[in-house]
């Protein structure tokens, strides 16, 4: 792989880690101001969970990518563009599902974090704080 392409995927891995580590902080805070209920401490792992997935899809669609080319270049010449747009296809599918499943726990950490600090500010409590 070229440099530029590898100094891109650094740059998305590590921007990624960025949002995980600053919504765990955001998720933590909140449950340190609701120590009476769990849940705020159970989802402030979310975001990690959002960052796994984002990992394993860049990793496998990286591989598919990397065998999708790979078999093109053994297959027979009339096979081969439709075997190439099926392996990228497969491959795109994969990274199309792993984002889906990063905003998802991305998006249910901002949920819950949003909804814990508006509880704070507002004054009200859960039925289990008071």
């Amino acid at each position: 792989m070229e440099a530029s392409v590898v100094g891109g995927i650094a740059v998305a891995v590590l921007f990624q880690l960025g949002v995980a580590l600053g919504l765990h902080v955001w998720a933590r805070s909140v449950a340190r101001r609701h120590p009476r209920n769990p849940w705020f401490a159970r989802t402030s792992w979310l975001p990690f969970a959002g960052f796994v997935s984002f990992s394993v899809g860049l990793v496998l669609t990286v591989q598919m990518l990397i065998g999708a080319f790979a078999s093109v270049a053994s297959a027979n010449p009339a096979e081969k563009a439709q075997l190439l747009a099926r392996s990228i296809s497969e491959a795109m599918n994969v990274s199309a599902f792993s984002w889906v499943a990063t905003f998802v726990f991305y998006g249910a950490s901002v949920a819950v974090s949003l909804v814990g600090t508006l509880l704070r500010q507002t004054g009200t409590e859960h039925p289990a704080e008071r």
